[in-house]
């Protein structure tokens, strides 16, 4: 994951702050969190929320996920944990992702907290 987020500062899709930022949530999201980041689905996640962030600095826009999908996501009984995970992580970057770039943050974490009991 490391060598990922690297490459990706070194060829500038992501700023350097952001790669940083990426680094220790990888670490919380493994550590505290308990999450399979070092995955096929860890590291899909990873790098569409260093994106995301990316995307949200440069105010570029892309369509959110569908309501439905976004009405199933929230009924899962473990919502409110992904939910959790969601803001703690957010909280590590200096800068908010718009709404429609959060449907897809989620889906992601709600896929490694499911792979998480794997």
């Amino acid at each position: 994951m490391e060598t990922r987020l690297a490459i990706l500062a070194e060829a500038g899709v992501i700023d350097e702050d952001i790669h940083q930022a990426m680094r220790k949530v990888t670490l919380r999201l493994e550590k505290h969190w308990q999450l399979p980041v070092r995955t096929e689905q860890g590291t899909l996640a990873l790098t569409h929320l260093a994106n995301a962030i990316m995307r949200a600095r440069r105010g570029e826009v892309i369509q959110g996920i569908d309501d439905e999908l976004r009405q199933e996501l929230e009924s899962l009984e473990t919502f409110p944990m992904i939910f959790s995970i969601h803001q703690d992580v957010m909280a590590h970057f200096p800068l908010a992702v718009p709404e429609y770039e959060v449907g897809y943050l989620l889906v992601n974490l709600a896929a490694m907290y499911e792979g998480k009991a794997v």
